[in-house]
């Protein structure tokens, strides 16, 4: 049994894995073929196909508004009455689910009959798709990043100048965390923090955005939240959480989190929430002082309820 790490508080793993290493190169993705395109629709229905990452015996005989993605409808709409050499872009979803992109221009129309060719992007798209994923996501947790939060930050704060809702932040960090690297090394303290991030999805309202900001710090954003006392009771439930016992390799670790709580105020401008998050960092940083595994609620005009 591994020692308690000091003052900081316990989380089992309850199965969760983390890899050695988090493979984000794109050769890690599995290519989709990529090739020509030819699809034949006669009154509106699919009757040839031709795609590589398509089955022709999927969607033979169904109607082609009812293949495409919801958002495409007014691009399928161009390419089945424009012939006039533009490339446009449609994702096409087959039965069992996936998804793919074809670049399309209409190469015939008979009135009836129209024959669309192109090119089957879907493996760029995917690759796309993960590349931003990528750039917006922690690899380690799964959470969103720091740069995902501030944008959304920064929208919320548009909205509520609209709106007038609350707005809270919550910014939380864990107590003794340094101790747990410095004991038993990063990999030891990397299960820790996927464990926790786990543990904390849990505790957070459905439309919250829950986010690793860097190294042991989270932040919770809460639009719409119904005054400070309900943003104080979901920083409470993230305390509560974080301090149940952590199984790493067998050995019982201590870990706490100490949370500060900001509402946003008429100063709040859309700054990408820099001026709120620092408030949330502040009170985070005199819950730590007033004793760790604590909540603090940073000062606000009486005007933000």
């Amino acid at each position: 049994m591994w020692p308690a790490a000091g003052d900081s508080v316990v989380v089992p793993l309850r199965g969760l894995v983390v890899p050695d290493r988090v493979d984000t190169t794109i050769d890690a993705l599995d290519d989709a073929p990529t090739g020509p395109v030819r699809i034949v629709v006669t009154d509106g229905i699919v009757t040839d196909l031709s795609a590589p990452t398509i089955d022709p015996e999927t969607v033979a005989g169904r109607a082609m508004t009812g293949l495409i993605h919801a958002d495409d409808e007014a691009t399928l709409a161009a390419l089945l009455t424009k012939r006039d050499g533009v490339i446009r872009s449609i994702r096409i979803g087959a039965p069992d689910g996936v998804q793919s992109q074809l670049e399309l221009t209409t190469e015939s129309d008979d009135g009836r009959r129209v024959v669309l060719t192109g090119w089957d992007v879907t493996s760029h798209a995917r690759r796309q798709h993960v590349l931003e994923q990528l750039a917006l996501h922690d690899s380690l947790t799964g959470l969103v990043n720091r740069a995902f939060f501030g944008e959304r930050l920064h929208d919320e704060l548009r909205r509520r100048r609209r709106t007038n809702e609350n707005l809270a932040v919550l910014y939380a960090d864990m107590d003794g965390f340094k101790k747990v690297n410095d004991t038993w090394g990063h990999r030891a303290g990397d299960l820790l923090l996927a464990a926790l991030a786990a543990r904390l999805r849990g505790c957070v309202r459905p439309g919250d955005v829950l986010a690793r900001l860097g190294g042991d710090e989270f932040g919770v954003c809460c639009p719409d939240i119904a005054d400070a006392d309900a943003a104080l009771a979901v920083a409470h439930r993230l305390v509560e959480e974080a301090t149940a016992p952590v199984n790493l390799g067998g050995a019982m670790v201590r870990v706490s989190i100490s949370v500060g709580v900001a509402m946003a105020d008429d100063e709040d401008v859309t700054d990408y929430g820099g001026r709120l998050l620092a408030r949330a960092d502040l009170a985070m940083y005199a819950a730590k002082n007033g004793g760790k595994e604590r909540v603090a609620l940073a000062p606000y005009p009486a005007a933000a309820n």
